[in-house]
């Protein structure tokens, strides 16, 4: 089930026998508005406009996905999959990574750090492309191949099916 499928059901309480539950229906439904509404406020902002730069620059366009549909090509080579954590290789070190994969790297993971921190820089690195920001990962344990993206483990009702 899509999340969009979750969307239409809630949407549409009168269907509810029970008033109490139509009730708390309709306030998760307008949470759950809420929340996507934010999401999609921040994603157009902050992320859309380079996850669009790479896919150009890697010349991946609307008929390459309609006809091959798998877009997840384009960004295999910049994590390694594990089970418990999101690990990605480090774009200022790596040498696997050709020069559009690094900048994306580079610049989805500033855009982490900047979420993590609830929108703030509190290192002062002031962009994506900082000089700073590869002598500060060099100084922990002598600097790192994959950098670690902390996630919350799914459960049933976070699960994409």
């Amino acid at each position: 089930m899509e999340l969009s499928d979750i969307h239409s059901k809630m949407s549409t309480t009168n269907h509810i026998p029970n008033q109490n539950i139509r009730i708390v229906t309709d306030n998760l439904a307008q949470t759950y508005n809420s929340i996507a509404r934010e999401i999609e406020q921040y994603y157009v902002k902050n992320i859309r406009g380079f996850i669009l730069e790479f896919m150009k620059a890697k010349g991946y366009n609307v008929v390459q996905n309609a006809t091959l549909g798998n877009e997840l090509s384009l960004f295999k080579k910049m994590f390694e999959p594990d089970r418990e954590n999101l690990k990605f290789r480090n774009p200022w070190t790596d040498g696997s990574l050709d020069a559009d994969e690094a900048k994306f790297l580079k610049k989805a993971l500033y855009q982490f750090y900047l979420i993590r921190n609830h929108n703030q820089d509190p290192l002062g690195f002031g962009s994506y492309d900082s000089p700073e920001i590869p002598k500060f990962i060099a100084s922990r344990a002598g600097g790192y191949k994959y950098l670690w993206v902390p996630l919350m483990r799914a459960s049933s009702s976070t699960r994409v099916m």
